[in-house]
């Protein structure tokens, strides 16, 4: 894994992999990937999307202090979610809009333990920022 990726593998296997910064608007353009398996079928999405970087310090301060952390893409087709409760789950949803008149939406949500929550909160803590 390169400095400048998220993977994580439980419970749903998601990765953004950095493709691209832009200075003007700072900004980065991360492919997308996540994806979940049952006994009996696998879903998937992959996406290039867009984030701000100040949206994504945001997610980050948000982790781990307060009920619900999101991070959402500039063009509002690829979300992340931490949902606190009980247990803490990780919620990714992504939505295309390509073709006239049809709406595309898949959304994988899995609950954490402690150890996977830790994991998750690190991987984008440990993201490294130069803004």
């Amino acid at each position: 894994m390169s400095k400048e990726m998220i993977e994580i593998y439980q419970p749903i296997f998601f990765s953004m992999d950095l493709i691209e910064t832009e200075d003007n608007l700072p900004s980065m353009l991360f492919q997308v990937k996540a994806s979940a398996e049952t006994l009996t079928r696998r879903i998937s999405f992959e996406d290039r999307v867009w984030f701000t970087c100040e949206s994504f310090d945001q997610f980050i301060s948000s982790i781990n202090g307060s009920s619900e952390a999101e991070l959402v893409s500039m063009d509002e087709c690829v979300k992340l979610q931490i949902l606190r409760g009980d247990r803490p789950r990780f919620k990714v949803s992504c939505e295309s809009k390509q073709i006239p008149g049809s709406i595309d939406l898949v959304t994988l949500c899995r609950e954490n333990d402690e150890d996977e929550f830790a994991k998750l909160s690190e991987s984008f803590k440990n993201f490294p920022r130069w803004w």
